[in-house]
């Protein structure tokens, strides 16, 4: 899909979806602290698993919770919008839900406003 901004540039609009991969991550700042913390806090969940059931059943739910999110997250398609300029530039949302279905046409209609800052309804904001 296209759009064409008040000031007479043309917008590329396209959903992709985000893939699972910790290479991608590695360039953002503290990733490996990231890493190091996550591991301490389940070792200490699993030895306090040993010693209550009941810390082991909570651990657990936590787990499913988290799991859910992440793919929910990385379900979700983030919408982009791209320009050759002059200036070029690349503005991305992230939808609010699974589906795609007339995010996009939103996007085209914030960017024929001449308002690719906004967040349309169901969008998030994630680069300006």
């Amino acid at each position: 899909m296209t759009a064409t901004s008040p000031d007479g540039r043309r917008w590329e609009i396209d959903a992709v979806r985000e893939h699972a991969s910790f290479g991608k991550s590695k360039g953002e700042p503290f990733f490996w602290a990231g890493v190091v913390a996550t591991v301490l806090l389940v070792a200490v969940v699993v030895v306090f698993a040993f010693i209550s059931t009941l810390v082991a059943i909570a651990a657990g739910l936590l787990l499913l919770v988290w799991l859910a999110e992440r793919i929910s997250n990385l379900l979700r398609p983030q919408i982009r919008a791209r320009t050759e300029g002059p200036p070029p530039q690349e503005i991305v949302w992230k939808a609010g839900r699974l589906g795609r279905k007339g995010l996009e046409e939103k996007v085209a209609r914030a960017i024929e406003a001449g308002k690719p800052e906004v967040e349309p309804p169901g969008l998030t904001l994630l680069h300006y």
